[in-house]
């Protein structure tokens, strides 16, 4: 997208702020069912959408307080065919120009967690740029995402990004109906809404020695 979005990644970046220099965060995490991805394109005659709410997401991160020094996972799949746009001729078009015989779901790992940072409200709310791996028809590339992160309880949060991709750069044909008078385009806007409850949460500080 744990794509992403991927994700997690944010628990363990907020659970080290304002922590020492020795602090370790253990954590797990899980994507829960409300969360959703969608694809919004246009064509030759309207815009439309294609949206998914049956992801699969899961994650486990070493953090310090260097984010370079920590170690995380975070994984995020859907499958093509839980994709709807409300209509059947353009879902078959679609599922066809994603290959999804051979490649039945889009894959979304965590590389890097480029920054995070505190952007304010009632509750926590960060700004985080993260850099992942998007697999689509079988064709991997590297990407950064901006999303916005905000706390909704102890162990909860929810994670909006937004990721505009070409589908020629994923060897997908843009699909198009009466010889071309109707054609795709080649932009898709992607939208993540990604909610995760943290499963399990450690934390180790070494005592500090006094010289």
């Amino acid at each position: 997208m744990k794509l992403l979005l991927i994700i997690g990644l944010f628990l363990g970046s907020i659970s080290i702020i304002g922590q020492s220099n020795d602090s370790v965060s253990f954590l797990d995490f899980n994507l829960l069912s409300k969360s959703t991805i969608e694809f919004r394109g246009t064509s030759t005659i309207n815009t439309f959408y294609f949206s998914s709410a049956s992801l699969k997401g899961n994650g486990a991160f070493i953090i310090n307080n260097n984010l370079d020094d920590s170690t995380y996972y975070a994984d995020i799949s859907v499958y093509v065919k839980s994709f709807d746009s409300g209509s059947k001729m353009l879902n078959s078009d679609m599922y066809e120009a994603l290959k999804y015989d051979k490649y039945p779901t889009i894959n979304f790992k965590l590389v890097k967690i480029n920054n995070i940072e505190k952007s304010g409200g009632s509750k926590q709310n960060f700004n985080a740029n993260i850099t992942g791996v998007l697999t689509v028809a079988g064709k991997s590339n590297n990407m950064k995402i901006d999303f916005n992160i905000r706390e909704l309880s102890d162990s909860t949060f929810y994670l909006k990004g937004n990721k505009s991709i070409s589908m020629r750069d994923f060897n997908v044909d843009p699909p198009s109906k009466l010889f071309g008078l109707i054609q795709v385009a080649d932009t898709l806007n992607i939208n993540f809404n990604l909610y995760v409850e943290l499963k399990k949460s450690y934390f180790y500080s070494t005592p500090m020695i006094m010289k």
